[in-house]
């Protein structure tokens, strides 16, 4: 029973940390007009969804653990995190090379003059800095007294 209570412990800690920072993005929606407005915010702003989104992911899975028989461990937060950090890496490099998602598809409408890869650049490096914050914090924050397995 420990076992699949461990395995289920890390299934859940991989789905919050999914779903949690998603979910953030999704409440800062409302200001892409602004960002279009200042592109300078574009950076600012996924620095901050990606820090905050962390964050609060960090501080549901150690409160949905706390409160159900799941126990809680460094390992749960660190692995997500190593993940997160490869996909940040993996953006940033198809941001450089200029065959990321978005200038697909701005090529693909005939719209390829309005991608500025310079500043999908930053946006990507601001999603990558937000990450390693809020892991960083979260863990010194949420994950003080937890085993490291």
């Amino acid at each position: 029973m420990s076992i699949l209570l461990g395995i289920g412990s890390y299934v859940v800690a991989f789905l919050v940390m999914a779903i949690v920072p998603n979910l953030t993005q999704l409440v800062f929606f409302p200001l892409l007009p602004l960002i279009r407005r200042s592109p300078s915010l574009g950076p600012v702003l996924s620095f901050t969804t990606s820090a905050i989104g962390t964050l609060l992911a960090i501080g549901a899975f150690i409160w949905i653990a706390s409160h159900t028989p799941l126990r809680a461990s460094i390992a749960m937060i660190v692995l997500p995190a190593f993940l997160s950090y490869s996909n940040d890496r993996q953006r940033i490099q198809r941001a450089r090379a200029g065959v990321s998602a978005t200038a697909s598809m701005l090529r693909s409408t005939g719209d390829a003059d309005a991608h500025d890869q310079p500043r999908e650049v930053r946006t990507e490096y601001g999603y990558l800095f937000g990450d390693l914050i809020g892991y960083t914090i979260g863990i010194f924050t949420f994950v003080r007294n937890e085993p490291f397995f």
